[in-house]
């Protein structure tokens, strides 16, 4: 699908010189550089780091569901027999009533105001049958590693009738049953089953087939990048110009973390830059976190944009082209970084899928998992172009309420510096 908008001027005068310097065949690979590289700063918005202590894949597939498997099994049945329940017993009950003039009359004023509503939901699913919609993820897959997780699963939606696009984060521990052809599981364990049974793109397109399923949408694209490929991109830029409020200090081997960084102004390296956007043991936890991201993302755009790629061009291709695998083509890859770049901060909606209302935490096969409720998932999905700004709903802290406001009908609140 291709996606139109205005092109800001800076990229306009970069893509004209593109044009006249380079040879007709480098410019698709620097147009999947651009493109890669805008789809990346998406990827960085909504970095989640659950809480929840992974285990390894081999000792949650070889375990049977035990004394917890019948509670989600029974929940998948009572709602799966819910639904036809009750138009079973309508058809029933119409069958059985005598087909009299009178028995007519009713029915037909009765099905009229109830299809007065229906078509409200129309128009939103019409939107969300508009929106290009790619699945966004971040491993930390290693070439020396037999197996990986997906820390990183965001649904980017593009909306090019409203000019919006929307950010949609999955914790990492949602509990998914059925997988097909699997055990229940996590869901950052699809990637790595998929692709086992498929290598060379069969994982994403088995966690995209698990969604498409529960949401009811159609997911058209994949794009799934190792965080080694963040640091390259960071280190063929030239560093990241970010300016600090406050002193930021964490070292966490396990994690690979290693930040040291006083006030001011400083140029990141792609280590540091990483560090900057997964640390949340320094200043203000999650919160403060989810700004570092907010603003690695648009200084990463404004570099991307202002900056005369030409003369690292070859350098941008090489830190990308072993670090991402995507099923986009060339040409789309140039259609998103166009509507991409061509987003404001109001233009980019945002949710992050979390308890209570999206999910409870629970106990399945011996892990501690988050239950979900699709429903109230598919539901939010259908109003996400509805939802405040991104930068207004996750970025917010308050000593009162040390929750991130995600735009769920309370009022912004008011920024603080971290702590």
């Amino acid at each position: 699908m291709r996606l139109r908008r205005n092109l800001p001027a800076p990229l306009n005068q970069t893509r004209t010189t593109i044009r006249r310097s380079l040879p007709a065949f480098v410019r698709p690979y620097l147009l999947l550089i651009l493109g890669s590289a805008i789809l990346l700063s998406f990827f960085i918005v909504n970095y989640e780091s659950d809480s929840v202590d992974a285990e390894p894949i081999e000792n949650a597939q070889s375990r049977e569901a035990q004394s917890d498997g019948p509670p989600a099994g029974s929940n998948s049945r009572e709602l799966e027999g819910n639904i036809p329940t009750p138009q079973q017993q309508g058809l029933q009950s119409a069958q059985q009533d005598p087909p009299t003039a009178t028995t007519t009359a009713t029915i037909v004023p009765t099905s009229t105001p109830t299809a007065t509503p229906t078509p409200q939901p129309i128009p939103t699913v019409s939107e969300l049958d508009r929106t290009t919609n790619v699945l966004i993820l971040g491993s930390d897959q290693r070439l020396d590693q037999p197996n990986w997780r997906t820390d990183v699963i965001i649904l980017l939606m593009m909306n090019p009738d409203l000019g919006e696009a929307a950010i949609v984060s999955f914790p990492r521990d949602m509990y998914i049953d059925p997988i097909p052809g699997h055990l229940p599981n996590r869901i950052n364990v699809i990637d790595y089953l998929g692709e086992m049974d498929a290598p060379g793109g069969g994982g994403p397109r088995l966690l995209i087939r698990i969604l498409e399923d529960r949401l009811g949408i159609t997911i058209d694209n994949f794009i799934r990048f190792r965080f080694e490929g963040f640091v390259n991109l960071i280190n063929a830029l030239g560093g990241l110009k970010i300016h600090v409020d406050c002193y930021l200090y964490e070292v966490y081997p396990e994690e690979n973390i290693y930040l040291n960084l006083p006030p001011g102004e400083h140029l990141l390296n792609g280590e540091q830059a990483l560090s900057y956007v997964r640390s949340r043991r320094s200043g203000g936890g999650d919160l403060e976190r989810a700004r570092r991201q907010q603003r690695v993302v648009w200084a990463l755009r404004k570099q991307l944009v202002e900056q005369n790629l030409l003369p690292r061009a070859l350098a941008l291709y090489d830190a990308l082209r072993y670090s991402v695998d995507t099923d986009v083509s060339k040409w789309d890859t140039l259609s998103y970084a166009r509507f991409g770049l061509s987003l404001g901060e109001a233009d980019i909606k945002g949710l992050v899928l979390r308890p209570p209302d999206a999910m409870r935490p629970g106990w399945r096969q011996e892990m501690s998992v988050f239950i979900v409720d699709w429903d109230y998932v598919a539901e939010e999905l259908r109003r996400i172009f509805d939802r405040p700004p991104l930068i207004d709903t996750n970025t917010s802290f308050s000593p009162e309420n040390p929750q991130p406001n995600d735009g769920g009908g309370s009022a912004p609140i008011e920024r603080t510096e971290c702590p």
